[in-house]
């Protein structure tokens, strides 16, 4: 289970094991087109965290505001430009990074949000100061939105960073894994493997199931929060949304989308999470 957490990230299958089509793969697609229309204004960013090569890549409008969007477990940059005319049309510019342990980024292991969210606290920290941005958003799903969830008690988050939005996080490591543990081995209690589980990630990732994780540091968010979760998600619950939206210690808000599974709130319902972004960007922008 831990190599499969923690191994270098593949792209994900075209058809999820349900036998439906991955939400992810036709984000990729969509962004892929994105991608190609703005070639033109985009560039390869490079910048360390510690000994860490981290890649992203920049489109810029030539404004002081850019939106930093964070992929989920396992995926490619690409798929969060699906949403990128959100941001382009309210003239962001647009960062899609590439985590640790995935794609053209270093780093051995993918860290499940673990030491993402302070890579994303280093992006922002890079807009702020070298590219003289006033206003950031972060924007990250799924494993991307657990390490903005995380990166929002960070003391080192820039002042110019005004909201994060969080889609389908997870509320920590320790309680993802508690929850497929429960589905795929429910007779055997979690608190016999899970200690085990704790021992071993430390010892050969450098990674706690429990410490930094979203709901540990959202207590100590500092900027205002959207929480964006789908109503059927079987793959993070909606109740770990909920949980982080409750504990959030700044202004926050939580977007629930009926008949969204797992990253398909911005398919299930476009408009209301076009809406749900538009607004929470009107109240913490100038």
């Amino acid at each position: 289970m831990l190599k499969q957490l923690f191994g270098r990230g593949q792209k994900p299958p075209a058809i999820s094991k349900s036998g439906e089509p991955n939400p992810f793969v036709q984000l990729y697609r969509q962004g892929k087109v994105w991608a190609a229309e703005h070639k033109e204004e985009g560039r390869r960013v490079v910048i360390s965290h510690g000994k860490v090569k981290l890649v992203g890549y920049y489109y810029s409008q030539g404004k002081d505001k850019t939106v930093v969007f964070v992929h989920g477990f396992g995926s490619s940059y690409l798929e969060r430009l699906a949403n990128a005319q959100l941001y382009y049309d309210r003239g962001f510019n647009i960062l899609t990074v590439i985590c640790r342990g995935h794609g053209e980024s270093g780093g051995k292991y993918r860290t499940m949000g673990y030491k993402d969210s302070e890579d994303v606290v280093c992006w922002a920290n890079y807009l702020a100061r070298k590219e003289k941005q006033k206003q950031i958003i972060l924007d990250g799903v799924s494993m991307g939105g657990a390490a903005v969830t995380a990166a929002s008690g960070n003391s080192n988050l820039p002042k110019e960073v005004r909201g994060i939005v969080s889609d389908c996080a997870f509320s920590s490591i320790e309680e993802i894994i508690r929850f497929h543990l429960k589905k795929s081995l429910p007779f055997v209690p979690a608190f016999v493997i899970l200690p085990l589980l704790d021992f071993v990630s430390q010892k050969k990732y450098g990674i706690s199931l429990k410490h930094n994780s979203p709901i540990e540091q959202v207590k100590h968010a500092t900027v205002p929060m959207l929480f964006i979760h789908g109503v059927d998600d079987t793959f993070v619950p909606y109740e770990m949304g909920r949980t982080l939206n409750l504990y959030c210690a700044s202004k926050s808000s939580l977007a629930s989308v009926k008949g969204a599974g797992h990253g398909e709130a911005c398919l299930a319902d476009p408009d209301g999470y076009a809406d749900a972004i538009g607004t929470f960007l009107d109240e913490v922008l100038e």
